[in-house]
């Protein structure tokens, strides 16, 4: 997270605890079966989310494919 809150903070962004969405104690679990990714989705649909920050894409993006495949 102090990656995400440095980058917000050098581009002028304020960091606000209350907007990170962690999926805690969950490692290599399917894409749609992470409750704070379905959390962020749900929202951006709502128009609730200007943006999403990540350390890298791969903490996104780690097993896509696979949840891809599954759908």
């Amino acid at each position: 997270m102090d990656i995400c809150r440095n980058w917000l903070e050098r581009n002028g962004y304020q960091w606000d605890e209350d907007c990170v969405y962690k999926d805690e104690g969950i490692s290599r679990t399917l894409f749609v079966d992470r409750p704070a990714i379905q959390l962020i989705l749900e929202n951006a649909k709502e128009k609730k989310i200007d943006m999403v920050i990540f350390q890298s894409i791969s903490r996104l993006a780690h097993d896509l494919k696979d949840s891809l495949e599954i759908g």
